[in-house]
């Protein structure tokens, strides 16, 4: 079975920091979902993402990656730190790290993958190391849901789907 965990960090600091962290970080996930969404509206000139909004105001369950505004972040505890998954719409820049660089402050980068070679910047030694960590953290068969904490950003996406349709 192969392992991909993208958008995974590692939290540089303690527990008593990790509420400001997070509580941060929902703010600015639900502005940037916001804006991102308002600015698609705005250039939509066929009005398919309005209706999409009002099929989502309606039904309150829109599932689509047209309009996908449900994200969380499952925080892993292990004997080495705490350990971050970041689940979000996929604007955002995900897998590549760009988004995340607002939070350097807070978290670094401990994605893992072994369907493929090690990333380049990544030495033998912190690759294997990775490894063990995740497999201790997630290991085989338990969806990963069961085996942390889950921080929802957007858990009110009807009052997030109606900002975006307000000028």
């Amino acid at each position: 079975m192969s392992t991909k965990i993208y958008n995974a960090f590692k939290f540089k600091k303690g527990l008593s920091d990790l509420m400001p962290f997070l509580k941060k970080a929902r703010e600015d996930i639900e502005k940037d979902t916001i804006g991102y969404y308002r600015s698609i509206r705005n250039a939509d000139k066929g009005g398919k993402v309005r209706d999409l909004i009002e099929l989502f105001k309606k039904a309150r369950d829109v599932n689509s990656f047209e309009f996908n505004i449900e994200s969380s972040i499952v925080i892993l505890f292990h004997d080495t730190g705490i350990y971050m998954i970041f689940y979000f719409p996929g604007h955002f820049g995900r897998n590549d790290g760009g988004y995340f660089k607002k939070w350097e402050e807070w978290i670094e980068d401990f994605h893992y993958q072994n369907q493929g070679d090690k990333p380049e910047d990544i030495s033998e030694e912190e690759w294997g190391y990775r490894e063990g960590v995740w497999d201790d953290l997630i290991g085989y068969g338990e969806p990963i849901s069961r085996t942390g904490l889950i921080w929802e950003i957007n858990n009110n996406e009807f009052e997030i789907a109606s900002s975006i349709l307000k000028n």
